[in-house]
């Protein structure tokens, strides 16, 4: 028997109290993003084919298409928490569920971390199947106008690209 489990996650802090409607408003921003970067490139997200069918059929108008994302989106947060004036919550993505598609978790966590204000933000994942677990992390942060997420490694090697003289050869 085969199984697979599979988290992806990054927690995000707000120096405000956000309400309910303040957060979907942000998500109702990415909404119309996600959807044009779909429609140019159908291979990404893929949760959002089948909106993005049903908009394309006449089915549903622009608006029901960016309503049903924007709540599509809001699956994606979780411990929606209020504490000493703050706003934390975390973005997530789970395999197989409705909010299994980690390229939106990972919009979603960028678009956020810009409302944020915080210097950098890190994406974790555990996985683990039949050959055991594993995990990952990625450092979000702010580099040439836009959001980059970095594998740690890659990041660190960036960061440390001089050798100290200890270590050199």
């Amino acid at each position: 028997m085969s199984w697979n489990l599979s988290y992806q996650y990054a927690c995000l802090e707000f120096k405000q109290e956000l309400s309910e409607k303040e957060i979907r408003s942000m998500l109702a921003e990415l909404a119309p993003i996600l959807l044009r970067k779909h429609q140019t490139s159908p291979n990404d997200f893929w949760s959002l084919e089948e909106i993005a069918l049903d908009l394309e059929d006449g089915s549903i108008s622009n608006s029901q298409a960016l309503t049903q994302i924007k709540n599509k989106l809001w699956l994606y947060l979780d411990q929606i928490k209020m504490i000493e004036g703050k706003t934390s919550l975390v973005v997530r993505s789970e395999y197989d569920s409705d909010y299994d598609d980690t390229e939106i978790a990972n919009e979603i966590a960028k678009h956020l971390f810009l409302k944020a204000g915080d210097t950098h933000f890190i994406m974790r994942s555990a996985a683990f199947d039949n050959c055991g677990g594993y995990s990952h992390q990625w450092i979000g942060y702010f580099k040439g106008g836009e959001v980059v997420l970095n594998h740690t490694d890659e990041y660190f090697r960036e960061m440390f690209d001089t050798k100290p003289a200890f270590m050199a050869t």
